[in-house]
């Protein structure tokens, strides 16, 4: 997990964890699905692996 958190910084992506949101934005706001730029980086480490 913190791989992807230090990655995601890198790119300029944010990252939150899900406890820290839910009482601001509530259930119904969060939003289940990655930033384009993030299946970019999984992508790319999927070539590092082979």
């Amino acid at each position: 997990m913190w791989n992807l958190t230090h990655q995601a910084h890198a790119l300029g992506i944010p990252v939150f964890m899900k406890e820290d949101l839910l009482p601001i934005m509530g259930e119904a706001q969060m939003v289940q699905e990655f930033p384009t730029a993030f299946y970019r980086v999984l992508e790319e480490q999927k070539t590092w692996q082979k």
